[in-house]
């Protein structure tokens, strides 16, 4: 296994998908990433109902102790 050039299909710049990476993909059952992580990361953000990445709840939502 070597690292990957991949592109991504939103902003169509080339990211490297590391063979420690493909490891922990593979081990998951995940399909290889299609999104660079700046990318993965604006659209975890936008997703309603979604922690942030702080992993924070969202405004007005609170957690039961």
């Amino acid at each position: 296994m070597t690292d990957q050039v991949l592109t991504c299909c939103d902003c169509s710049q080339q990211f490297m998908f590391r063979v420690d990476e493909q490891r922990f993909f593979q081990e998951r059952g995940f399909v290889p990433p299609k999104r660079c992580h700046p990318c993965r990361r604006k659209r975890r953000v936008g997703r309603p109902g979604r922690r942030n990445l702080a992993g924070k709840h969202e405004q007005g939502k609170r957690m039961a102790p």
